[in-house]
C-alpha cells in the first residue's frame, strides 16, 4: 500500500512540474532599424495598464528600474489606468518628445485548453519621424510576465547595442 501511495505522490508531483514548466515556455521575436542606438536619450513608455494583469506583484516601472539601472537611458512611464476616461494616446506622447523615443506596451491573451499565453507587443517609435524603429513580440505563459517582458527588452537593448551601459 505504501508503494502505491508513493507512486501516486510522484505522479502528482511530475504532473505539477510539467504544468509549471509548460506554462513558462517563452517565445521572443524582434526587429529593429539597422544601426539603431538610443544611448543618452529619453524613452517615454506608454503602458496600457487596463490591458495588463493587475494581480502581478510589480508594475513595469519598478521591474525596469531593477533591471536597467546600468543603461545610459532616461525613462518616463506614462500609465493609462484601468478605468481612465481619457487615456493618453500615443500621438500625444509623440507630439511632446522631440529628439527622443516613445514605446507603447500592449498585450493580448490567448487561451488553449487550460493554459493562458500572454503576448506582449512592445513597439518603439522615433518621436521625430513617428515611424516604428524597434518592436518585439514576447509570448509567455508564466505568472512573471511583466518581469520577463522587461528582462527581454533590456537584454535586447544590451545585446544589440541599442543602448550602452553608463
Amino acid at each position: 500500500m505504501e508503494k502505491r501511495m508513493k507512486t501516486k505522490y510522484f505522479a502528482v508531483i511530475a504532473l505539477l512540474a510539467a504544468t509549471l514548466f509548460g506554462c513558462a515556455a517563452n517565445e521572443v521575436h524582434r526587429v529593429s532599424e539597422p544601426g539603431l542606438e538610443i544611448s543618452g536619450k529619453k524613452l517615454y513608455v506608454l503602458v496600457n495598464e487596463r490591458a495588463m494583469h493587475e494581480d502581478l506583484t510589480q508594475k513595469i516601472d519598478s521591474v525596469w528600474n531593477a533591471n536597467a539601472s546600468d543603461l545610459d537611458l532616461e525613462t518616463e512611464f506614462i500609465y493609462n489606468e484601468k478605468l481612465s476616461i481619457n487615456p493618453v494616446p500615443i500621438s500625444q506622447v509623440l507630439d511632446n518628445c522631440s529628439g527622443n523615443y516613445a514605446m507603447v506596451i500592449g498585450m493580448g491573451l490567448e487561451t488553449t485548453n487550460s493554459s493562458v499565453t500572454v503576448e506582449y507587443l512592445p513597439t518603439m517609435f522615433s518621436c521625430d519621424t513617428r515611424k516604428v524603429v524597434w518592436k518585439m513580440s514576447i509570448k509567455t505563459g508564466g505568472s512573471f510576465g511583466k518581469y520577463y517582458l522587461v528582462k527581454e527588452i533590456v537584454n535586447d537593448f544590451k545585446t544589440n547595442k541599442i543602448v550602452r551601459s553608463k
